[in-house]
């Protein structure tokens, strides 16, 4: 059975992984580490077995093409954040737009001041507000 990796830390051309099925084991880090120079020739490779870490530094690839591959040749199961979203059809929820909330929010509170009865006061001037606010960010994008 493949030991199951958990990714750690990552960035662009640095990945640290750990397999902690396979704490302590320096035979199994040890081959791996041999088998990942072969495969990543211009990376460093360092192991640590008593952590059960593994970091790759100067990483030529992408990390699914590092998961692809231990899972080709049987060095670990890396599982990538939104992995399981993916396999199970999640679609996260959509970003909420910033200028939406506040024009919503401005208007909410134009509302409010309406329905109080203080139409001249807060009231218009949230209305115009939103007018402003429209206005500068239609000519910002």
């Amino acid at each position: 059975m493949i030991p199951a990796a958990a990714l750690r830390h990552h960035r662009p051309g640095r990945v640290r992984l750990g397999v902690p099925a396979m704490r302590g084991d320096r035979g199994y880090f040890d081959w791996v580490a041999d088998e990942l120079r072969t495969a990543y020739r211009g990376g460093q490779i360092s192991v640590n077995p008593t952590t059960a870490g593994i970091l790759i530094d100067r990483l030529p690839a992408p990390l699914v093409d590092l998961q692809t591959a231990a899972r080709r040749h049987q060095w670990f199961d890396l599982e990538l954040p939104g992995d399981r979203e993916r396999a199970f059809g999640y679609q996260p929820p959509a970003a909420v737009d910033a200028r939406f909330m506040a024009v919503t929010a401005l208007l909410s509170m134009a509302a409010y001041q309406i329905l109080r009865g203080e139409i001249w006061g807060p009231a218009t001037g949230y209305l115009w507000d939103v007018v402003v606010f429209l206005h500068l960010f239609d000519h910002e994008s």
